[in-house]
């Protein structure tokens, strides 16, 4: 417990500057090494046919998205911004898989709020910051100059085959002190400049930190419902599209 300390200590001490504002571009794109890994693996004879065309599609065109992060003090927004390659009339799964709609995070308050659309209706989806449980370790590598430190965690996924963990890890650098990331991934002790969900990964393009005028607006539309709450519907609509 001592050395832990230690090391998170030690990780805020070689931070070269404080910054609270400013601004990231991410581009998100399946990983397609490990698509193609599920897609060869004994596994993929015995998904269901739509499973099946999912895979294919990813491997045929893998769709680039690209997000931004703007933060300041305490808040920050995620949302995407725009395709960065044009769909071929098959479905754009980048998108639908790294998100559509917009993520808000307060430190201060401890909430994540996701407003999405989902079944043909608008969500506020609300989690609490300290849900995510992060692992840290020392190992790291440079990203677009900054010294990074791996993190990891799970996402548990709820679905009509049961409950399943995604693995989820970050790349975050102490050297810009704010504790956001994408897709609502925040409260490490740093900056997050890259990060995989299952096989989407998310890598930083641009950093602006010399953005002084961001406004971060709370999103207040939609049916605010718990993550709990959101996950039982989308079962009960799973279930609903088997039995029809």
């Amino acid at each position: 417990m001592k050395k832990a300390v230690l090391y998170i200590t030690m990780i805020f001490s070689i931070q070269s500057f404080c910054q609270n504002n400013g601004s990231i571009t991410y581009h998100g794109a399946m990983d397609l090494k490990k698509v193609s890994e599920s897609y060869n693996s004994g596994k993929y004879d015995t998904l269901p046919s739509k499973r099946k065309d999912i895979i294919k599609k990813i491997l045929e065109s893998n769709h680039i998205v690209e997000f931004t992060l703007d933060f300041k003090d305490n808040k920050s927004k995620f949302k995407q911004v725009k395709k960065l390659k044009e769909d071929d009339g098959n479905l754009n799964l980048a998108s639908i898989i790294g998100g559509k709609g917009i993520i808000y995070t307060d430190l201060s308050q401890n909430i994540i709020l996701d407003q999405k659309e989902a079944f043909g209706e608008l969500f506020l989806v609300e989690s609490k910051i300290d849900s995510i449980k992060w692992k840290l370790t020392k190992e790291t590598k440079t990203i677009n100059d900054f010294v990074c430190y791996k993190a990891t965690t799970v996402k548990i996924i709820k679905n009509s085959s049961g409950v399943h963990e995604k693995e989820v890890i970050a790349w975050y650098t102490p050297s810009i002190s704010a504790n956001f990331g994408p897709a609502g991934y925040c409260n490490l002790p740093g900056l997050i400049l890259e990060l995989k969900v299952g096989k989407f990964i998310y890598q930083t393009k641009k950093i602006n930190l010399k953005i002084i005028n961001i406004k971060i607006t709370k999103p207040t539309k939609g049916e605010k419902v718990s993550i709990e709450e959101f996950d039982d519907i989308g079962l009960e609509m799973s279930e609903r599209l088997i039995k029809n």
